[in-house]
């Protein structure tokens, strides 16, 4: 058994790779990355990667919610004042700061990175009263050269991860948003479809099991949440997706869905 020490909490969820665990968490106004030994509790390194002035945050957020994405290699970590890399011995490798940030968040980052291929790729959605728009971007996860960048209108005031998913030998990324789901070329960041939806301020990220995708959550207007289910698709004219059905029954709010076949 083992406790945590003197940081501040964090709602990243911690990811273990060879027996060694990894969280963001917050020292003061220091946005650092833990590695810890899973079987002992024990400390291995400890690395503050950026040092701001606190952000606006949701009250029952914290300053370090999006989870660490990790390769075996690389750690990738997203605090919205800035996207890091690390190795697992807690070196810093590369970050790049997003000096905008602090000045336009609401609820605070949520979106955890993701890694596809050679790229760690981060969304930033613009929320209810930000001066900038949305961003979602692609890093050399070796360098963390800026692959591409794009600002889609379509996704805001959310609160959601992006799902990477494999058709054929192309790589997708799809984001549900504020009135809307969306997929892009991860290789790119072009736009491939789009879908209305009902439900509006989504926390909860999608699922996908085969051609099933599964949208669930929203909470706020509470008469646009519900449980979508659709069907991805390629067709003549490229890949898109349909609607299955669609329940308001017992819909949570923040907890993703799970498709079990």
């Amino acid at each position: 058994a083992c406790k945590g020490g003197k940081h501040k909490p964090g709602y990243a969820s911690p990811i273990v790779f060879d027996y060694r665990g990894l969280r963001q968490v917050t020292t003061m106004l220091a946005k650092s990355i833990i590695g810890v030994n899973a079987e002992t509790g024990e400390l291995l390194w400890e690395k503050t990667v950026f040092t701001e002035r606190a952000e606006r945050k949701h009250k029952d957020s914290t300053y370090a919610m999006p989870t660490p994405a990790a390769d075996g290699r690389h750690i990738i970590v997203n605090f919205g004042v800035g996207v890091a890399c690390l190795d697992f011995e807690g070196n810093l490798l590369w970050r790049k700061e997003d000096p905008e940030y602090v000045w336009n968040t609401r609820y605070g980052a949520v979106a955890s990175p993701v890694l596809v291929e050679d790229m760690a790729i981060v969304l930033q959605e613009s929320e209810w009263d930000s001066k900038r728009p949305t961003w979602l971007a692609a890093f050399d996860k070796q360098t963390g050269r800026q692959r591409w960048r794009i600002n889609p209108t379509n996704i805001h005031e959310c609160f959601t991860t992006p799902l990477v998913y494999r058709d054929r030998g192309d790589v997708r990324l799809i984001i549900a948003s504020w009135g809307n789901v969306a997929s892009y070329d991860a290789r790119t960041g072009k736009r491939l479809w789009i879908r209305s939806l009902t439900t509006q301020q989504l926390v909860a990220s999608p699922a996908r099991e085969g051609q099933l995708l599964c949208i669930g959550g929203g909470t706020w207007p509470k008469d646009a949440d519900g449980t979508i289910m659709m069907r991805l698709e390629r067709t003549a004219k490229g890949p898109g997706a349909s609607f299955l059905w669609r329940s308001e029954k017992d819909t949570p709010e923040d907890c993703s869905p799970v498709i079990y076949q």
